[in-house]
C-alpha cells in the first residue's frame, strides 16, 4: 500500500499593482507499506508534518519581515522625496 499526503502553503502579496511577490511549498511524501496500526509508520508521517509545519512557519515569517522592511523603506522614500519637494 502506498500513502500519500499532499500539502501547499500559498502567499501572495502585491507590493504595487505590477509587482508581486510570492512563496509556495509545495510538499509530497510517498511512503510504502504505510499500516496505519504500524506506530513506526505513524512516527514518521507525524516527524514528516512537524517537520514542514515549521519550515513554512518560518519562510512565512521570514516573507512577512521582508514585506514589513519593504514598506517602511518606501515610506522612508516617500517622505525624503516630499521633503526636497516641500524644501524647494
Amino acid at each position: 500500500m502506498i500513502s500519500k499526503r499532499n500539502a501547499t502553503i500559498f502567499c501572495t502579496t502585491n507590493y504595487k499593482s505590477w509587482e508581486e511577490l510570492r512563496i509556495e511549498i509545495k510538499w509530497k511524501v510517498d511512503i510504502e507499506n504505510d499500516d496505519p496500526d504500524d506506530e513506526a509508520s505513524s512516527n514518521r508521517f507525524d516527524s514528516i508534518d512537524q517537520t514542514f509545519f515549521f519550515l513554512s512557519m518560518h519562510l512565512l515569517h521570514a516573507l512577512h519581515l521582508h514585506i514589513f522592511a519593504y514598506t517602511i523603506l518606501r515610506i522612508t522614500y516617500m517622505m525624503d522625496v516630499f521633503c526636497v519637494l516641500f524644501l524647494l
